[in-house]
């Protein structure tokens, strides 16, 4: 899910983006950025599909869905 996070969140929230301050995402520490905030993410992401701005597809979505619904894995 690394380039999942990577095209949909690294710009806005990676290192020095507008919106670091709400959530960091930081793509080397998965502990921190990802699992330490799934049910912020899920609930953005799935539920209010408030981010990332502008949408995703319904495959993004769905991509989005199976890896949650698997547990959330690392890699």
């Amino acid at each position: 899910m690394r380039p999942w996070f990577d095209k949909n969140c690294q710009s806005c929230h990676g290192s020095g983006g507008s919106k670091s301050g709400a959530w960091s995402y930081n793509s080397d520490n998965y502990e921190s950025s990802i699992k330490k905030h799934i049910s912020h993410l899920y609930q953005d992401v799935f539920v209010n599909k408030s981010m990332p701005p502008g949408g995703l597809t319904q495959a993004e979505l769905d991509q989005f869905k199976t890896w949650y619904d698997a547990g959330y894995p690392a890699k």
